[in-house]
């Protein structure tokens, strides 16, 4: 801290020269406080500039945690649209087998129909009664 007010003596007149004694005896009194005035400023200045040390060294660290959870939640984002995507296949494939299903189904009744009724209009040979027909199965 600059203390050159402090050791300004002026040279001028008498009336400069009469006030010399009382002005040095307040310089003694109050420089312990400009010291101590001082000692708190730098104290202040240097906790000044590491609370804003630690200011952006914090801001720093919050922007990597929020770079962190937006990439997380990006990926989740692309999870849930992937799955939905699966989903909805799933669903137009159950839809389509469902469809099929049913198709099969009648389709197959048919044809046992039809092979019951083949069978039926053909006779019986005596190799065939040893083992069951379809004809005994399905009457």
């Amino acid at each position: 801290m600059d203390f050159e007010f402090y050791n300004v003596d002026p040279h001028g007149g008498l009336l400069a020269r009469s006030f010399r004694p009382a002005r040095r005896f307040l310089r003694r009194i109050q420089r312990p406080y400009f010291h101590r005035l001082r000692d708190l400023l730098q104290w202040l200045f240097d906790r000044q500039i590491e609370t804003s040390r630690r200011q952006d060294d914090f801001t720093v660290h919050l922007k990597m945690v929020e770079d962190h959870y937006k990439a997380r939640i990006d990926h989740l984002e692309r999870s849930i649209s992937h799955v939905g995507g699966e989903l909805a296949a799933a669903q137009r494939e159950k839809a389509v087998f469902q469809t099929d299903y049913l198709a099969v189904t009648r389709r197959l009744a048919r044809l046992e129909d039809l092979l019951i009724e083949v069978l039926a209009s053909q006779p019986v040979t005596p190799h065939e009664q040893t083992g069951p027909s379809l004809a005994k199965i399905a009457s």
